[in-house]
This record gives C-alpha cells, sequence and structure tokens, in this order.
C-alpha cells in the first residue's frame, strides 16, 4: 500500500518499520478513520475516500496545524512530520478544544524519536487558539543570554516549512 501511493505522488506515506504498522510515519486517513497505510491492502482501496498529508494546505502555503508545528519548532527530521500534522488536523476536526489524555489517544500511534510530547500539546494549543485569531501566539520557550544570537534563542528550523509540506528539502542519493 505504501508503494503504491508513494507511486501516485504520495511521498508523505513514509516505511519507516518494514511494513510492521507500528511507527505512524505512514499514518493516512482512510474512510475517515486515521490508519497505518502499511496495515492496508490494494485491495482495500477501491472507492476508499484517502487523505494523506499533502491534502493539508494549498498550494504552497502550509494549513494551520502545519504553521503551527514550524512555530513550536516541532520540525525536526521531517519524516513523521507529515503524518504528525495529518493526525493532529484530523484531531482538531474532531475536537476543537482536546484533553491531554485525547492528544496522548490521537497520538498514540505514531512513534516519535525526534520531538517531545510537550511540543505536541503546544502545536494544538497554539493551532486552537489560531482558530480564532490568525496572529494568536503562545509561550513556546524561553529566551536567555542575550548576549548570544542563535543560543538560547527560539527559531524555526529553515527547512521546516518544506519539511511539513513533504518538499524536498535535501538531496537523496541513490
Amino acid at each position: 500500500m505504501q508503494k503504491l501511493l508513494f507511486n501516485m505522488g504520495m511521498h508523505s506515506v513514509r516505511n519507516s518499520d518494514d511494513g510492521f504498522g507500528f511507527a505512524g510515519s505512514d499514518a493516512i486517513i482512510f474512510n475517515g478513520n486515521i490508519v497505518n497505510a502499511s496495515l492496508l491492502i490494494a485491495a482495500q482501496l477501491e472507492k476508499a475516500d484517502i487523505r494523506t498529508a499533502e491534502s493539508l494546505g494549498k498550494w504552497n502555503e502550509l494549513s494551520l496545524v502545519q504553521q503551527a508545528m514550524v512555530d513550536v519548532g516541532v520540525v525536526q527530521s521531517g519524516y513523521n512530520d507529515p503524518a504528525a500534522a495529518l493526525i493532529i488536523t484530523d484531531l482538531l476536526d474532531r475536537i476543537d478544544a482536546p484533553t491531554r489524555e485525547e492528544i496522548d489517544d490521537a497520538l498514540s500511534g505514531l512513534f516519535s524519536r525526534d520531538a517531545g510530547w510537550q511540543q505536541y500539546y503546544q502545536v494544538i494549543e497554539l493551532a486552537v487558539a489560531r482558530k480564532n485569531n490568525p496572529q494568536a501566539t503562545i509561550d513556546i520557550a524561553p529566551t536567555f543570554r542575550d548576549d548570544l544570537e542563535v543560543i538560547g534563542k527560539h527559531y524555526p528550523k529553515t527547512d521546516a516549512a518544506k519539511m511539513c509540506r513533504q518538499n524536498p528539502a535535501m538531496l537523496k542519493t541513490a
């Protein structure tokens, strides 16, 4: 299933667990439910409603959740980030202001090695705030050491937007 979606241009559907379905980087919305694509067979696709992270946002623009992920700084490797954006978007489409338990449940199928749960809570807090006020901000990380330019300062990664949209952000060798 992952290979089929990848060949169709859905590059956000990753294979990070050799098809065992525990990592969540292959998350898709299949007939309204978050599922791991590696656990489906091609025959199940017939007449199915499938959404991937590519469906988020508009052309060359980030969705509300993707922008919150960039602003909070949760985007690290780009490997799980599209799936996380899809899962969080699905959660916020179903629940306006989810509790921590609901967030934990929604993200329980995502095995992320490069981000902490606190950052995902902040992403959801910021996205919920921006639903009513697009300019809303939250306290993300403390700033310290005014004498330094980068250390102790919160800056989104330069390539974070590309990674959220699943655009190429680095060279891939054969």
